[in-house]
């Protein structure tokens, strides 16, 4: 196993302690079992979005830092802000209550992983020098709109 030491909050540490034996067991048995609960998310989702939609949900969060606190609730006010105050509808060409619906439709784990996997694309550098249509394609819905 890899040895690591995150820090957390102190709300964060009560939590462990309400539920765990001790704050290490809670901290390991959380990191190891994000990763399948992630992909578990993205697989509920995946095809609920067309491929525009997703290059807007991607494009949305270029720069945008993910924080605890608002984590999951976050991809809903950065879609709403890039379509009205941006305009990026138009550039993906996706219609606004559709994808405004779909975003609400969501679980909190489903948007949080939505957004987390959306700013992914950007923290790995642009996706690496994938494009971002290439990087949605596994997670589209097959068929556009």
């Amino acid at each position: 196993m890899k040895s690591t030491a995150p820090r957390i909050s102190d709300k964060a540490a009560t939590f462990y302690y309400t539920v765990f034996s001790s704050l290490n067991a809670g901290l390991e048995f959380t990191a190891d079992a994000f990763p399948t609960l992630y992909k578990r998310a993205l697989h509920e989702i995946k095809g609920k979005f067309s491929v525009s939609e997703l290059m807007f949900v991607v494009d949305v969060h270029d720069g945008n830092a993910m924080t605890p606190g608002n984590f999951g609730q976050a991809v809903y006010g950065s879609c709403v802000d890039g379509i009205d105050l941006y305009g990026l509808d138009v550039k993906w060409e996706i219609a606004r209550d559709n994808l405004i619906r779909k975003i609400e439709s969501l679980t909190s784990f489903q948007a949080a992983a939505l957004e987390m996997w959306a700013n992914a694309f950007w923290a790995k550098g642009a996706g690496d020098g994938q494009s971002i249509a290439d990087y949605v394609s596994g997670l589209a819905k097959q068929k556009e709109d």
